[in-house]
């Protein structure tokens, strides 16, 4: 989850700025684990059309949903999120944008993948209600093989 350039003095400014005030705040991170199990899936081939064997070209995209169920077999919400190709081939690689819908509020999220099956690292950017001002992570690893339909999501979030 990458994507912004800007000048070098303002992202200087940009970045250290920040960074001076957060080093004299404490903040506290939760963590928890969820585990994603895929529930539907749509693919737009735009063109070129490539086809169904073919990795994504530019501006393809899809769009996904996931129960999500504690490491116990509990459901515990939703993900729902939609990708865009920016670029294509093998290593091609998504932009996607979701939520996590669990109960309290929403996870909003931003993630770069790439069209190989491992590990994705998400931010997040924001949340709603018992989430409101909530940042961090998830570290999303798909579980049971190539063709699994699991994956492992471990949630950083702090305020």
């Amino acid at each position: 989850m990458k994507f912004a350039l800007c000048a070098t003095a303002l992202a200087f400014g940009v970045v250290l700025a920040p960074l001076a005030t957060a080093s004299t705040t404490k903040q506290s991170v939760s963590t928890f684990h969820l585990v994603e199990i895929d529930h539907s899936f749509s693919y737009v081939d735009n063109p070129p059309k490539g086809g169904s064997n073919q990795p994504p070209s530019a501006g393809d995209s899809f769009e996904f949903s996931s129960e999500l169920r504690t490491p116990s077999g509990k459901h515990a919400g939703w993900l729902y999120a939609s990708c865009s190709a920016v670029t294509g081939g093998q290593s091609g690689q998504s932009l996607c944008l979701g939520t996590f819908r669990l109960a309290g509020g929403e996870l909003i999220a931003s993630a770069t993948a790439g069209n190989e099956n491992g590990p994705t690292d998400i931010a997040i950017l924001g949340g709603t209600k018992a989430y409101a001002g909530m940042r961090g992570t998830v570290h999303s690893v798909p579980v049971g093989g190539e063709n699994s339909t699991r994956s492992n999501d471990t949630f950083r979030i702090w305020k």
